[in-house]
């Protein structure tokens, strides 16, 4: 789907499913659609569609949606299988939040939520690095 620059947009933990082999599989493609910023008209002004809890920094910043914005939300989504609740990174920050994580869960667990909610977007991981 982020090959062909096309991001997801309401990436929940509601809409992950378990799939084969237990890789991840996404369901309700809403507002599934290609990237593009706040003044597409395509998007009617609006690029912050999803979950308040979820939405990228850059996003609810008013900036462009591309499919880093996924990967921030599927990092949400791994913060919330690991410990029930849905972080709050805007009070916390990474660091913190990451402190609610339990040890059990390893180190590769715990760096791929890190690598997913880096702030910004330029340095968050891709879905092939997590």
């Amino acid at each position: 789907m982020h090959e062909l620059i096309v991001v997801h947009r309401i990436l929940n933990p509601g809409n992950v499913y378990l799939g084969g082999g237990g890789k991840a599989k996404f369901g309700r493609f809403k507002c599934l659609k290609e990237s593009c910023g706040p003044g597409c008209g395509f998007s009617f002004g609006r690029c912050d569609v999803g979950s308040p809890m979820i939405i990228a920094p850059e996003v609810g910043a008013g900036y462009d949606v591309t499919p880093a914005r996924d990967i921030w939300a599927f990092g949400c989504c791994m913060y919330y299988w690991c410990t029930g609740t849905l972080p709050d990174l805007r009070q916390l920050g990474v660091e913190k939040a990451l402190k609610n994580v339990s040890l059990h869960f390893g180190a590769r667990v715990r760096g791929a939520i890190r690598m997913a909610l880096q702030t910004y977007p330029q340095v968050r991981s891709t879905a092939d690095e997590i």
